[in-house]
């Protein structure tokens, strides 16, 4: 099963007290806008693995960082789970400036899956998803603006909620975390499943058989 993943990037400051978000999937490019035009570098980890010198870009061994050279923002291409992590962009021109930078990898959710559980009264729901980090579940019934139930979930790779069904109706459930966000194909339930006069009356059917399948039973013994 192919998984794809999400990076959640965020600036926690400067000395300039500046803030942003980024978000950007694995595979894909992020930048650093924090201009470098003259004279700069990128730390990861406490180690340099981009510089910038006398307006030239300095040679290193890590091929997926990247300088432009007219908006002197570095960027980082391919990003994998392993580029989590902080990150400092240093200008050393005439105002220096330095930003901080904190890569965090999220799972995307999958696609959620609805059950239904008939031998009891009233059914009961449960949406499962197999993968999602920091994922919110969230059950809608029919056309209803307001979520019919929400749930915060933070492990993978197996999520699941619950819900009993109090009446009959639509239903889909809605998996969501910061980078993605999937939808469930609709499921309707009947009023049986309420425990209505339908399903009031199989329960009793159920009784009924029961009881007459113990009744043969006890006869049978007797007559052997």
């Amino acid at each position: 099963m192919k998984i794809t993943l999400c990076v959640f990037l965020s600036i926690t400051g400067s000395v300039y007290g500046q803030v942003k978000q980024l978000h950007e999937r694995v595979g894909q490019s992020v930048k650093f806008p924090t201009e470098v035009k003259n004279s700069g570098e990128v730390m990861y980890r406490g180690r340099v693995i981009a510089n910038v010198n006398d307006g030239q870009r300095v040679p290193n061994s890590d091929n997926r960082m990247h300088w432009e050279s007219h908006t002197g923002f570095f960027s980082l291409s391919n990003l994998t789970m392993e580029d989590k992590g902080e990150y400092k962009v240093k200008n050393n021109g005439e105002k220096p400036v330095e930003v901080k930078y904190q890569l965090t990898v999220y799972v995307p959710v999958s696609k959620p899956h609805i059950t239904i559980t008939y031998n009891e009264y009233p059914c009961k729901l449960n949406c499962t998803v197999e993968r999602g980090t920091d994922a919110t579940l969230t059950w809608h019934r029919g056309d209803e603006e307001k979520p019919y139930s929400i749930s915060s979930v933070r492990s993978v790779p197996y999520l699941d909620l619950p819900q009993t069904v109090e009446r009959s109706g639509t239903y889909t459930c809605e998996a969501k975390n910061s980078v993605s966000t999937e939808r469930s194909d609709p499921l309707t339930v009947g009023d049986h499943c309420t425990g209505g006069a339908a399903g009031s009356w199989q329960t009793e059917g159920c009784r009924v058989w029961s009881l007459a399948l113990g009744l043969v039973v006890m006869l049978h013994s007797l007559l052997v």
